[in-house]
């Protein structure tokens, strides 16, 4: 299983799950799977921290997507847009 790297400051631009969504999470990816790719941009995690420590906790295999972004600067741009397309976004973390 591939050791991936959580960026810190990828993560800050990631807003956590509830205890409610992890627990959530957990029971899905234990009784389905992780279904999600991992999102990486060289090594470090861009979307999918949860999934990757879930999927490790419990030896879970799951799938990587390489980003091809040319530099961190457009990896944030990413994230952020990602983030923004998601539902469990509130209006104050938008």
């Amino acid at each position: 299983m591939m050791n991936l790297k959580i960026n810190p400051s990828f993560k800050r631009l990631i807003p956590p799950l509830s205890k409610e969504e992890l627990q959530g999470l957990t029971e899905s990816i234990l009784a389905h799977g992780c279904r999600n790719p991992i999102r990486v941009w060289k090594g470090e995690i861009a979307d999918g921290n949860s999934r990757y420590i879930i999927c490790k906790e419990h030896g879970i295999p799951f799938k990587i997507v390489q980003l091809r972004l040319a530099s961190r600067k457009d990896v944030l741009i990413w994230i952020v847009n990602n983030q923004l397309g998601r539902r469990n976004l509130t209006n104050a973390a938008r």
